[in-house]
């Protein structure tokens, strides 16, 4: 897992066709809907296997902590409307608005969480924790807006809420508190840019306790109020 922040890395989810990354950690193989990720300076080459490679490649760094190891094929289903939502970051990195750059970062960050939430690493895909979180994870996308405690939560893993917890930061790099704020503000952010509801209503709907609290979590993640998310269309 990726604890140190500030490295110049790269994310690569293959859309279609097949191609080969060469890092100094080695060759790997991506097919469609994979997720690779590795450290720029570790990059030896790349090729297209086959008669094609569709791929998004991105290149960042970080600020915090990141739920994904490197230099691990993981293997993820198509995220909802994946291809817009993708082109859509790129628009906006394009962008010299600070923020639609910002909206692209938690456009990418929101289509990461969610390619990690399905996807299985090889070499866990048995891991009897990662399936208990996965059946967490499948209940707190269900149901956004319950307000779920922490022996809630821990029972629908079949785990105690320690262990819990420390599965939760060992596969997706937070606890289930957050893991749980995450998936609210992007069902938030998801229907507010309809802009056919209102803000107090979305708060509610999500459990939040007020509109308050809804909209200052809002602004620290996408960096806007949500009362003007409906105006950061495509």
């Amino acid at each position: 897992m990726i604890r140190e922040t500030g490295k110049n890395l790269v994310m690569v989810r293959t859309d279609g066709g097949q191609g080969e990354i060469v890092t100094k950690a080695g060759k790997q193989v991506l097919v469609r809907n994979s997720i690779y990720l590795f450290d720029i300076l570790s990059l030896e080459g790349y090729r297209t296997l086959g008669r094609r490679w569709n791929f998004w490649w991105i290149e960042f760094t970080p600020e915090e902590p990141l739920p994904l190891p490197l230099h691990t094929v993981l293997q993820s289903p198509t995220a909802l409307r994946e291809s817009s939502r993708c082109e859509e970051v790129f628009e906006k990195l394009e962008s010299d608005c600070r923020d639609q750059q910002h909206l692209a970062a938690a456009i990418w960050q929101n289509l990461t969480y969610e390619w990690l939430a399905s996807a299985a690493a090889p070499e866990v895909e048995s891991d009897t924790t990662s399936v208990a979180l996965d059946k967490l994870i499948e209940a707190i996308k269900r149901k956004p807006g319950r307000r779920w405690s922490s022996a809630e939560m821990a029972e629908v893993c079949g785990l105690s809420s320690l262990a819990m917890r420390k599965e939760c930061l060992r596969t997706l790099g937070v606890t289930p508190i957050q893991y749980r704020l995450q998936i609210r503000l992007s069902y938030a952010y998801e229907t507010l840019r309809r802009g056919d509801i209102s803000v107090a209503l979305v708060a509610d709907i999500l459990g939040f306790c007020d509109p308050y609290h809804f909209s200052k979590a809002f602004k620290k993640q996408f960096g806007f109020c949500p009362s003007v998310a409906h105006l950061h269309q495509r």
